[in-house]
């Protein structure tokens, strides 16, 4: 999980984010991105029930995405982030091929520092 400064909650930001971002989009994930404020970048990882209905599924699926977001990429301050994630097989895959997915989709942002 993500620091909680890291976090973006409640239901007003994430949907300005989603409503006046920038996106982008690879492969089973895609990413939406503003820039608003100062201060660390704050994110929230989506996985609808159209990915899968199991709840823990879902969870497992956006605990590895917040895991690969803290451990491995240092993300620009001030930007908040929407990541959706469109298909279940993210449970199953390898930490590496994770990695290697989210890193395509953040080169295609100005997100990385």
């Amino acid at each position: 999980m993500i620091n909680s400064p890291n976090r973006l909650r409640g239901r007003r930001e994430p949907r300005i984010v989603m409503k006046h971002g920038k996106s982008a989009r690879s492969g089973v994930l895609g990413i939406k991105y503003l820039q608003r404020g100062e201060g660390a970048y704050q994110a929230v990882v989506v996985v609808s029930k159209k990915v899968t209905k199991v709840a823990p599924l879902r969870n497992r699926i956006r605990r590895r995405v917040y895991e690969q977001l803290r451990t491995n990429f240092k993300i620009k301050d001030g930007y908040k982030l929407v990541i959706s994630v469109f298909d279940k097989q993210l449970s199953d895959v390898t930490s590496q091929e994770l990695h290697d997915q989210l890193r395509e989709l953040l080169r295609k942002t100005p997100l990385l520092d």
